[in-house]
């Protein structure tokens, strides 16, 4: 049995991906070893118990059979309300081992004990994979872009079939339009507003061999430059020095109405400024995920067929007595 970390919000995505199901926040359990885009780390259970306080971790870890390969180190992570930190747990556990016999050296391991405390549950296990959300590809880095493992998760969300396209209007260093190609979407295409954001996108993608060439033009320009697309999947993260951001949301969807055929999907910090109904699109998705102290909202919109839209503007009329 195998365990994959994520992040908060993100944990039926990962688990739909690995054919598993969610254990907890940022956690999910399955059982065929495979490789995930939307995990940051994956270890293979060995020992599972229940302890009272930080003094039991120990002394049940010691209970725990398990055959490592000195030297090792130990890391711990932690979900639930606890006297104690994650690295508190990771430390009762190398004492253990080393009572057993096993050299803890945290320099030069030739393996990992992995100590995830989950309420009052304690798993213990092998890693076999760390820091997945980081890729090859990915030299140029925007300040204000998603982690591979979030834009491979929008991707999923988005429900993208092979032979659709893909666009994504604001794309700065490419992350999301790369993962999509990387899925088995071909048709895919990336822009963005600024010259350098493109530029990186540009090196990310030649990089990974990814066959997608960035274009640099206007949101009120794509329209023009694209006739129709499937979907627009993108970010529209903000910062407080971002000016106008009503207006480049609203223009998004207006650009959106004219070549999007089936969904429009974003990621963003200021979900309150999105109103794709405006635009003729129905609401859909919306799934919160939360990276360290920053809260992101992930929302689709369904394009809305015509008469749909018109069977929804009819007004009812109440029947005089």
């Amino acid at each position: 049995m195998f365990v994959g970390k994520t992040m908060d919000g993100l944990e039926e995505i990962a688990a739909d991906e690995a054919n598993g199901k969610k254990v907890c926040a940022r956690t999910i359990e399955f059982v065929k070893k495979k490789e995930l885009k939307t995990v940051s780390m994956v270890y293979e259970k060995r020992g599972v118990f229940k302890f009272d306080s930080l003094d039991d971790i120990g002394k049940r870890a010691r209970e725990v059979k398990m055959q490592v390969q000195s030297p090792v180190a130990v890391k711990g992570f932690r979900v639930g309300n606890h006297e104690f930190k994650s690295v508190d747990a990771a430390q009762e556990v190398a004492v253990a081992l080393r009572e057993k016999g096993v050299v803890v050296d945290y320099k030069n391991p030739k393996e990992v004990v992995v100590v995830d405390i989950i309420d009052d549950v304690c798993i213990m296990g092998m890693l076999v994979k760390e820091d997945m959300c980081k890729r090859e590809y990915r030299v140029k880095v925007n300040n204000k872009s998603v982690s591979a493992c979030i834009a491979a998760a929008m991707v999923r969300i988005a429900g993208v079939k092979m032979k659709e396209s893909v666009l994504d209007p604001l794309c700065k260093d490419g992350v999301i339009a790369i993962e999509a190609w990387m899925s088995g979407i071909k048709k895919v295409y990336a822009s963005d507003v600024v010259a350098n954001n493109v530029r990186n996108a540009s090196v990310n993608c030649r990089f990974g061999k990814i066959k997608i060439i960035p274009e640099c033009h206007e949101v009120r320009e794509i329209s023009k430059k694209y006739k129709q697309v499937d979907h627009i999947i993108t970010n529209m993260v903000l910062s407080k020095n971002d000016k106008g951001a009503e207006n480049l949301f609203a223009e998004m969807f207006a650009q959106a109405k004219n070549v999007v055929k089936k969904r429009v999907t974003i990621i963003t910090n200021h979900p309150e400024l999105v109103d794709g109904e405006k635009a003729g699109f129905g609401r859909g998705k919306r799934i919160e995920v939360k990276v360290g102290d920053m809260q992101y909202a992930i929302m689709t919109f369904d394009r809305v067929k015509e008469g749909r839209k018109r069977q929804s503007q009819k007004v009812l009329v109440p029947r005089r007595k």
